[in-house]
């Protein structure tokens, strides 16, 4: 909650992000705000009158740079709520935020410092994928992994993409939850290309991932495809209702240009402005 001196009182309002330049945090009403004027769920009044905190999470270590927020996802049914932590992916139930059978361990998944992750929207929990990034490191490349959300620890990621030079990544799961779009953040731009990357605004590599295990799939059919484009592209979003998978990808200098992309055959494209 953020008190609004304009209206007196105080609001419902969500983290965007935080905390960003000396402590303030980015809230989803005001940009900038001050932390004294943010207060958590637990220390809000309830109708009764008290209130008492639902679960709390130590932070046992300062966030490394390039974690991202938000730091807990819940599935599509809200039945379970992943939590990124330092090495490892809680998985907890979406209620009462411990671990959905009690007298047993919170499922760790490792990740390998993963920085990033994005819950995909399957309706059932038990169909629900998690999406990772792990940044380059002195000896290995930045890679993207999805695995199933409940996996056991160990268990190998259904899809891996790797590459260098990559300081972060935009992900965006489609509808369905079958296809995963990564836009890579490059940390190596030059000129107004580094303007656009610092501003969290572009980069030049856009791959779509395939979910999809079945069987039926085209022989040696590779799960990864490479969108190709010789532009910035800014942003990607897919497209919300309908029964064609297709994205939007906002591309080019200024004025930009906005194409629509289909999953089909040869991702093919066409100019919308």
């Amino acid at each position: 909650q953020f008190f609004s001196e304009s209206k007196g009182r105080w609001v419902e309002t969500q983290v965007v992000q935080g905390p960003v330049l000396h402590g303030r945090y980015d809230l989803a009403c005001k940009a900038n705000a001050d932390p004294e004027r943010i207060r958590g769920i637990g220390e809000a009044e309830s109708p009764s009158g008290s209130a008492s905190v639902l679960q709390s999470f130590a932070q046992l270590s300062e966030p490394k740079p390039g974690v991202c927020w938000p730091r807990f996802q819940w599935t599509a049914d809200e039945r379970l709520v992943a939590r990124l932590t330092d090495g490892y992916v809680q998985v907890l139930d979406g209620s009462s935020l411990q671990h959905p059978d009690s007298g047993k361990r919170r499922l760790r998944m490792a990740t390998e410092k993963a920085s990033q992750m994005l819950v995909s929207p399957h309706e059932n929990a038990e169909h629900s994928l998690v999406a990772m990034f792990h940044p380059e490191g002195k000896s290995c490349p930045g890679a993207v992994q999805v695995f199933k959300l409940l996996s056991s620890p160990g268990t190998k990621p259904l899809v891996t993409k790797s590459f260098f030079k990559a300081a972060e990544v935009t992900l965006r799961w489609s509808p369905s939850g079958r296809w995963l779009l990564v836009l890579v953040h490059s940390a190596a731009t030059t000129g107004e290309e580094a303007d656009a990357f610092m501003c969290g605004r572009g980069g030049h590599n856009v791959y779509l991932l395939d979910t999809d295990s079945r069987d039926d799939r085209a022989q040696n059919a590779s799960p990864i495809t490479t969108v190709s484009i010789d532009e910035m592209v800014y942003d990607l979003r897919w497209r919300p209702v309908g029964g064609v998978e297709e994205f939007a990808m906002l591309h080019g200098s200024m004025p930009a240009e906005i194409s629509l992309v289909s999953t089909g055959e040869g991702l093919p494209r066409r100019k919308l402005a």
